[in-house]
């Protein structure tokens, strides 16, 4: 919700740790960062609909991407 605090942690498997994690398209809400260890966290500033692509690589080079669609709802109370 905007003005919540929010916080999780992306995770990748079945390659060689550890990962490191990046936006390579799209926007992540104002207010919410993705750290290179996956915790996405922050404040959302606004409501509405997002979609970000990030790409893991792990620790041989090797990238993947997955596609991710936020939906921030407005906060009343």
């Amino acid at each position: 919700m905007r003005g919540r605090s929010y916080n999780t942690l992306l995770t990748a498997s079945g390659a060689s740790a550890p990962y490191t994690f990046r936006v390579v398209a799209g926007v992540l809400p104002s207010g919410l960062k993705l750290d290179p260890n996956g915790r996405l966290h922050g404040v959302p500033a606004h409501a509405g609909r997002f979609a970000a692509t990030v790409q893991a690589t792990d620790a041989n080079g090797v990238a993947r991407v997955r596609y991710y669609g936020l939906r921030i709802r407005a906060f009343s109370g």
